[in-house]
């Protein structure tokens, strides 16, 4: 199979997650051409307070944000969510590219700085703003897209990636080499939500999973459907879920993962 593989979202954790990714995801997949879409601007949960540590002065919370100096942090207790710009792009960048070596087909990095960025501290459920978390993801399809054009290349298979990803046993997309793949998706999770929805397919993670290029690019869809969706009280996954099922794609779970305790993945914040 030829599948090509697109990482979206935060540039964090990367380096602690590769040899990880490499063994379980990657190269067991035969997988040689990698997209990258990504951008200066991360958002991180206040899980561990000792992560900021002495750097207390450099967390300006919601007091004067827009008097933020360069490299100050963001901090909402409410959400207990931090956000703020990566330093040193450089150096993380030349990090990627000697890490995913030849396989590293196209990278881009946007700036975005983080005082015009706080609509990740928005309590509303308003989904002209929860769309906007699916951007990069979508961005990072279409960079994929145009590569296939350019390139005259064509591939069974395209994985959505982050960089922040660990997995506790290897992920097999080679074994679908003989399975119709239109119109399915192939994720983690699968678990109930425990939430009082009408979908209930089970828990679908918007972090991982894979598609034919076709149905990918309606999985990605989400992003240009702003007026679709009403202001639900949904987190993205299971508005995601909404999404596939509306569309008629098949979810299907790579493991039989009965309770979050038993899923395959971790994020390495």
């Amino acid at each position: 199979m030829n599948i090509a593989m697109c990482y979206s979202g935060n540039l964090r954790s990367y380096e602690k997650t590769f040899d990880n990714q490499n063994k379980n995801v990657i190269s067991n997949n035969n997988v040689n051409d990698i997209f990258v879409l990504t951008s200066d601007l991360n958002c991180e949960r206040h899980y561990n307070p000792t992560r900021w540590k002495g750097e207390e002065h450099r967390i300006v919370g919601r007091r004067n944000p827009e008097h933020a100096a360069a490299g100050e942090y963001f901090f909402n207790e409410k959400r207990n969510k931090v956000i703020y710009n990566v330093e040193n792009m450089d150096i993380h960048l030349r990090k990627i590219k000697e890490l995913y070596c030849e396989n590293l087909k196209q990278i881009e990095v946007k700036n975005e700085p983080a005082k015009e960025n706080l609509w990740y501290f928005d309590d509303s459920m308003d989904w002209s703003l929860r769309r906007r978390c699916f951007q990069k993801t979508y961005e990072c399809h279409h960079m994929f897209l145009e590569y296939c054009i350019q390139k005259q290349k064509q591939y069974d298979l395209v994985v959505r990636n982050r960089f922040d990803l660990t997995f506790s046993r290897p992920i097999d997309f080679l074994k679908l080499e003989n399975v119709n793949l239109k119109n399915k998706v192939f994720c983690l999770g699968g678990w109930k939500n425990g939430l009082n929805f009408s979908v209930q397919k089970g828990y679908f993670f918007d972090g991982f999973f894979a598609a034919e290029p076709e149905t990918m690019t309606k999985v990605m869809s989400i992003y240009e459907q702003v007026n679709e969706y009403p202001n639900m009280a949904l987190n993205l996954e299971v508005q995601m879920e909404n999404h596939l099922l509306k569309n008629d794609i098949e979810i299907n779970f790579m493991f039989n993962s009965k309770n979050k305790s038993q899923r395959k993945y971790a994020i390495i914040r």
